[in-house]
């Protein structure tokens, strides 16, 4: 597929229009297909980036539309705003923040009063996720947790423990007690956390916990071994293979927002990606060459038939659902 000649301002535009969450399938297909076109495309986003969140403490002195987000939120939860109370048109975020985190913990309790899902009543021993949606979970009044499709955990809430982790989970800790921290019991690992967020990934089929810090530390327990493991690092542990510690992988600390980054990202690797992100299976049913590379900066698909739209629009396959969980892949070829 070739590509048309336009200015870098409608690639600007574009780019500005997915940092708002705001582009649609055709306009996020077209960008992708311009990142993938050249590594300068791909440094001119990042730079694009920067400057975007640069000016961020820029927009304190501007005027927020609470009842704008507020009414998006309620439609996104499927929350009648008959049932839900009222607020204010508008905040002027100069007046201080004491009044968008008050917005902010309202909308969070609307949520689960008015939609009709008390997490932390429902996490009473086993808990398994078997939706394509991740779901979050109340472990206590100062911590959360996110549990990714097709995995499953048991809590102990009495001794603040998460045991028989099967899939992916995402931590975020804040615990008032000092004396207080969640313990995490993965067979071969332990870990002791508190004050900290952080990403396990426990998948039969890979036969390895891999643990991911976002911000704070963790004390894991290895064969007798004691590692602490700070921000933006990883843990990779296979029984019988030496221990890893690298780098944090960007997708294992953003698969909780709902979004996935592939930077010349290698085929087989966006597959793997995309079986935990939405917990699915993806099988390639013929002899097709899988040397392809896909690169998608910051995607936010709105669903698993969107993403594998554009999956497809950047290598040309044939993709078939089968049933709600299985894909099958087929005549991959690069474009």
């Amino acid at each position: 597929m070739s590509l048309k000649y336009v200015g870098k301002d409608h690639y600007i535009s574009l780019i500005t229009k997915q940092l708002k969450n705001e582009l649609n399938t055709s306009e996020l297909r077209e960008l992708n297909l311009w990142l993938s076109a050249s590594s300068g495309n791909a440094e001119m986003i990042s730079d694009f980036k920067n400057i975007w969140n640069s000016v961020g403490t820029y927009k304190s002195s501007t005027t927020f539309d609470v009842e704008k987000a507020y009414n998006d939120f309620l439609k996104r939860y499927g929350i009648s705003p008959s049932s839900a109370p009222k607020l204010g048109s508008q905040v002027d975020s100069s007046r201080g923040t004491s009044a968008l985190r008050l917005m902010l913990a309202a909308i969070t309790a609307f949520a689960i009063i008015f939609g009709g899902f008390k997490l932390a009543d429902k996490l009473k021993g086993s808990v398994s996720n078997e939706t394509l949606a991740a779901m979050p979970i109340s472990l206590s009044p100062g911590s959360t947790a996110t549990l990714a499709p097709n995995s499953s955990l048991y809590y102990d809430k009495k001794n603040f423990e998460i045991r028989d982790l099967q899939g992916q989970l995402y931590l975020e800790l804040n615990e008032g007690d000092p004396n207080k921290s969640l313990r995490l019991d993965l067979d071969d690992v332990t870990a002791k956390a508190q004050n900290a967020t952080l990403n396990i990934q426990r998948f039969k089929k890979d036969k390895s916990i891999i643990a991911d810090v976002a911000d704070g530390s963790v004390t894991f327990k290895v064969d007798d071994e004691r590692i602490v493991l700070e921000q933006g690092k990883r843990l990779m542990y296979t029984e019988g293979e030496d221990l890893k510690l690298i780098d944090s992988d960007a997708n294992a600390l953003s698969w909780k927002k709902g979004r996935l980054s592939f930077d010349n990202t290698p085929l087989l690797e966006v597959f793997d990606s995309l079986e935990k992100f939405y917990g699915v299976e993806i099988t390639i049913v013929d002899d097709s060459k899988t040397d392809a590379h896909f690169t998608a900066i910051n995607l936010q698909p709105t669903d698993l038939n969107q993403c594998l739209e554009l999956l497809a629009s950047s290598i040309d396959m044939n993709i078939k659902r089968v049933g709600l969980k299985k894909i099958e892949v087929s005549a991959i070829s690069p474009k």
